[in-house]
């Protein structure tokens, strides 16, 4: 897997319209062409007075796009073998509801609903109990709505940040977690786990 940190400062930012998450997905994608899989990367957008860091998690090396500046490194399979880890992650916490066919019937695609605030921390601790890991300590953040323009139509999600030390139970479960990520709306910038060894 790689790790690719891109800096663009605020002219590139207005010139090339990256004024939300899709944008920035369409013009990363530009990076793996072509295509070799549905999702080939995990993606997180900070924003600073207009500056963008962007990190990029990706199963092979970007082509490095005429624009920031681009550092790109290996992270090695064996980071994923440690017991615990600092982690920080922006996600979309949500549930799916069934949605049922005239007949009564449920649809094979539910729909998705996001949690009250008051939730997301639950939600954090399932997700990570599911993959093998054990939160000893988060602190969260209700980032509210981020809101992006999609085929013609304006799509919102609920977005929070997850700050906080995991232990792992089952090795192999994190790390199919930490690669695939997190939670829903991971083509929109959500989902991306940060890791540091301790």
């Amino acid at each position: 897997m790689y790790l690719t940190k891109v800096l663009v400062d605020s002219l590139t930012v207005q010139h090339l319209r990256l004024f939300d998450a899709y944008r920035w997905k369409q013009e990363l994608y530009k990076a793996f062409i072509p295509v070799g899989s549905e999702r080939p990367f995990l993606f997180d957008v900070r924003e600073r007075a207009g500056t963008a860091t962007v990190l990029v998690f990706s199963s092979t090396p970007p082509k490095v796009l005429p624009f920031g500046t681009w550092q790109t490194k290996n992270v090695p399979d064996t980071f994923y073998n440690g017991n615990r880890y600092l982690f920080e992650l922006t996600a979309n916490p949500t549930v799916k509801k069934a949605v049922l066919e005239e007949d009564g019937t449920k649809k094979k695609q539910g729909k998705r609903e996001g949690l009250h605030p008051a939730r997301y921390e639950e939600w954090l601790r399932r997700k990570f109990e599911n993959s093998g890991c054990t939160v000893t300590s988060v602190a969260t953040e209700n980032l509210g709505l981020r809101v992006c323009h999609h085929k013609g139509s304006l799509v919102s999600h609920s977005a929070a940040r997850f700050k906080g030390v995991i232990s792992i139970k089952d090795p192999q479960g994190f790390k199919k977690m930490a690669l695939e990520g997190v939670g829903s709306a991971r083509g929109f910038g959500f989902g991306m786990l940060l890791l540091k060894r301790v």
